[in-house]
C-alpha cells in the first residue's frame, strides 16, 4: 500500500485476515499468503441418484459411508448401475491421507499436536477412530446369488491406487476428495486430463457435484486450508530484500491474483480481488469449467471455516505419521480393527518416524510392543547374571586372600 510503489499495491486490511494469520507465529509474520485452496468432495450425482439417494447441501461422514456401503452391496449382487465395461469400483478415493487424518481429528475435537510441539497422536480417541476406519477398510459383502462372502474397502487412497480423477472420470469411483485447486482434473468435462483418465465413451456423461469434505457436525463445518505462501529472507544486500518485498506485493495485485486463480481453481487471498467486478464475472462465466468455478466458490463461502495444523520442528513427521495410520487401516487386507491391532500399529509408527523423543517431551503414555518388552527383560536378566558372576568372583578372590 506504499505511495511510492509503481503499481496498485494492496494494503494489509485488504488481505483476508484468516489467511494472513496463518503465517503468524507468536508475534511475527513469517509468510504472506499468495493463493488459497481447500479440499472438496467431488460426487458423481448420476451414480448416487441411481443408488436411490439425494445429495445433501452439507455431506456428513455417515451419509458418505452409507453411499459407499450401498454401492458395494449392489456390486456384490451384480446389479450396479452404469457398470458395463469394467468391474473396477472404488466407492471413495481420498487424495491426501494426512489431510484425512488431520481433518477427521479436528472435526471430532481430537487433539493430535499443538504449537508447543506436544504430540497426542496415540490416544484412546484416535484409537477409536482408527478402529472404525479399519472396519470400513475391510467391509464384508455377501453375494445373494452364491451366498459367497468377500471383503472390499469402502475407501482407498492415492497411494494405493492412483490419482482419483483417473477413476472418477471413468465411472469407476463414485466420490473423490481432492484439492479445490485440482478441480480441472475431475469430472466428464475435466480440462486437465492425463492419458490415464480418459472418459469412458460407452457410458453417458455425468453431472459432478462439489461439496465440502464430509463433516462430523454440519453446524460447525471444518475444512483444511492449503495453498502457496511467500516467504522472504534477510540478505546482506538490503536492496535484494527491498526488491523481494516489492515483488511479493506485486504478486498480491489483482492483475496476478485474478489470472492465477483462473488456472486451476485457487482462491485469491485479497478482498480487493474477490470483490472485484472481474472476479464476479469470472465466477458467473458460462465458458469456464463449471466444476472449477464451484470449487472456487466453495472455498470463498467457507473462508472462516478453514483451519491449519500447528507448525513446529517435527510437525511434518506428525503429518506423515497420520498418513501412515490411515493407509494401514485402508484396503480389504487390513487387519487393524481391534484395540490390540492399533497398539501394534502405534508402535510401528513411533519407530518408523522416530517419535520417541518428541513423545517423551510430551509426556504421553506410549505403547511398547511385546517384542520390545521381551528384549528389555532379556537385557535385564543378562545384567543380573553378569552382576551375580562379578560378585561371586569378587567374594571368591577375597576368600582366597583371607585363607592365605
Amino acid at each position: 500500500g506504499g505511495k511510492d510503489i509503481k503499481f496498485d499495491s494492496v494494503s494489509k486490511n485488504e488481505i483476508y485476515p484468516k489467511f494472513l494469520e496463518e503465517g503468524k507465529i507468536k508475534d511475527y509474520y513469517y509468510t504472506l499468503p499468495f493463493m488459497r485452496s481447500s479440499e472438496a468432495l467431488y460426487i458423481n450425482k448420476d451414480y448416487v441418484e441411481a443408488l436411490g439417494y439425494q445429495i445433501p447441501d452439507v455431506v456428513t461422514w455417515d451419509w458418505m459411508w452409507e453411499i459407499c456401503e450401498a454401492s458395494l452391496e449392489r456390486k456384490g449382487d451384480g446389479t450396479l448401475p452404469f457398470q458395463k465395461t469394467s468391474d473396477v469400483l472404488y466407492p471413495m478415493i481420498y487424495k491426501s491421507t494426512d489431510n484425512m487424518y488431520i481433518t477427521m481429528c479436528k472435526q471430532l475435537g481430537i487433539p493430535i499436536s499443538n504449537e508447543n510441539a506436544e504430540v497426542f497422536l496415540f490416544s484412546d480417541e484416535t484409537k477409536e477412530l482408527l478402529m472404525d476406519l479399519g472396519s470400513k477398510g475391510r467391509y464384508s459383502i455377501t453375494n445373494t446369488a452364491t451366498n459367497e462372502t468377500k471383503y472390499e474397502s469402502l475407501f482407498t487412497t492415492f497411494t494405493k491406487v492412483s490419482y482419483p480423477g483417473n477413476f472418477f472420470n471413468r465411472w469407476e469411483c463414485i466420490m473423490a476428495i481432492d484439492s479445490t485447486a485440482g478441480a480441472t482434473w475431475l469430472g466428464c468435462g475435466a480440462t486437465s486430463q492425463d492419458n490415464a483418465s480418459g472418459i469412458d465413451k460407452t457410458k453417458p456423461l455425468f453431472e459432478t457435484v462439489v461439496r465440502t469434505v464430509p463433516q462430523a457436525d454440519v453446524n460447525n463445518p471444518q475444512m483444511i486450508s492449503q495453498g502457496p505462501s511467500i516467504c522472504l529472507f534477510n540478505k546482506e544486500n538490503s536492496q535484494e530484500v527491498i526488491a523481494s518485498w516489492i515483488f511479493a506485493q506485486f504478486l498480491l495485485t489483482n492483475e496476478v491474483q485474478l489470472e492465477y486463480a483462473k488456472t486451476e481453481g485457487y482462491l485469491p487471498v485479497t478482498t480487493r480481488a474477490t470483490e472485484s467486478t472481474a472476479f464476479e464475472s469470472y465466477l458467473n462465466s458460462t465458458t469456464e469449467y463449471s466444476v472449477k468455478l464451484d470449487a472456487t466458490k466453495l472455498v470463498l463461502d467457507n473462508v472462516n471455516n478453514t483451519f491449519i495444523s500447528p507448525v513446529f520442528n517435527g510437525s511434518s513427521d506428525v503429518r506423515d505419521c497420520g498418513s501412515y495410520l490411515i493407509e494401514a487401516c485402508c484396503g480389504n487386507n487390513t487387519r487393524y480393527k481391534t484395540s490390540e491391532d492399533i497398539d501394534s500399529l502405534y508402535q510401528k509408527c513411533i519407530e518408523k518416524y522416530g517419535l520417541q523423543e518428541i513423545l517423551n517431551n510430551t509426556g504421553q503414555k506410549r505403547t511398547i510392543s511385546p517384542v520390545a518388552i521381551t528384549l528389555l527383560a532379556s537385557i535385564g536378566v543378562i545384567w543380573i547374571i553378569m552382576g551375580a558372576y562379578v560378585l561371586y568372583e569378587y567374594k571368591k578372590e577375597k576368600k582366597i586372600k583371607i585363607n592365605k
